[in-house]
């Protein structure tokens, strides 16, 4: 299994992730599922909506935030695969906090943030019994598969 992303797609998310530094960056990871490979048409940033006190370790997307995403992927034919969100000062390995709060099936990329500057990138997947993440292979294009009109239409 893999995730298939662009150098814009990734770019984006490093760059997000270091603008919201020393805070965690969110956003949502949209596309389609061919095999068991998941190729991200458009990475679309939200608002971390945590307690402001605690967003140096934790991030919140709200529900109405997933409602809203998944009426506007639907209607573009499209799904979310998962989520991204950042770990400042931190490895881009999952913590407990994140396992217990993840869904099985979706995808969890984490982008390590170190002293501002973004490092490395890495793609979880949560196990069906919930007890551990598996690494999941990102790979990175030029452009992404299949992408064209939903990339630009979601940016």
């Amino acid at each position: 299994m893999a995730i298939y992303f662009s150098n814009a797609q990734i770019g984006l998310i490093r760059r997000h992730g270091a603008a919201c530094y020393p805070n965690e960056c969110c956003g949502f990871l949209l596309g389609t599922t061919l095999g068991n490979d998941r190729i991200v048409h458009a990475v679309r940033p939200v608002s971390n909506e945590f307690d402001e006190a605690q967003q140096t370790r934790r991030y919140l997307i709200e529900p109405k935030d997933v409602w809203e995403m998944e009426e506007d992927a639907r209607s573009a034919g499209i799904d979310i695969l998962g989520v991204y969100h950042s770990h400042p000062d931190h490895p881009a390995r999952p913590s407990e906090y994140d396992r217990t709060h993840a869904w099985p099936s979706f995808s969890y990329l984490i982008v390590s943030i170190m002293k501002g500057r973004p490092r490395e990138v890495f793609s979880w997947l949560l196990s069906e019994d919930r007890e551990e993440f598996h690494k999941e292979r990102i790979t990175v294009q030029e452009s992404p598969v299949q992408a064209g009109r939903e990339q630009a239409k979601w940016q």
